[in-house]
């Protein structure tokens, strides 16, 4: 028996491909440890003051939250010392006295008036008149 040309069939065998290597597993460079030690360096030269916390004393939440009150009490006092003197006067108006953001100066005053502090008058063209509460 002969195989005519057009018969044969060429067979090429390929060998399977072997699996591809696994990725190594990225290791830290720092351990958490000295890692921490860093971003707290770079803290501190950014920032300054700020130590390894331990309570409220290191906190600089803290000391911004002393601060803002601090200085709503001043305002506060300049507010009643504000309407001891000049009588009965709108927000618009001591706003107008005072070197403050309006925002602060309502913010302010609305601690004032829920604390009992001043009371809320008539209304005018410019605004409610505020004056200084009776004392009890």
């Amino acid at each position: 028996m002969t195989v005519e040309p057009h018969n044969a069939i060429t067979v090429r065998i390929v060998q399977p491909m072997p699996p591809k290597p696994s990725k190594p597993i990225p290791q830290p460079k720092l351990s958490m440890a000295e890692e921490a030690a860093l971003v707290r360096a770079r803290f501190n030269k950014k920032w300054g003051r700020y130590a390894d916390y331990s309570g409220h004393d290191n906190d600089p939440n803290e000391a911004r939250r002393i601060e803002a009150q601090d200085r709503r009490d001043r305002i506060t006092a300049m507010i009643l010392a504000l309407l001891a003197q000049n009588g009965p006067m709108t927000a618009k108006a001591i706003w107008a006295q005072m070197r403050e953001s309006e925002e602060q100066i309502r913010y302010v005053m609305r601690l004032m008036d829920k604390a009992g502090k001043i009371v809320m008058g008539r209304r005018t063209r410019d605004g409610h008149l505020w004056t200084v509460a009776a004392a009890e």
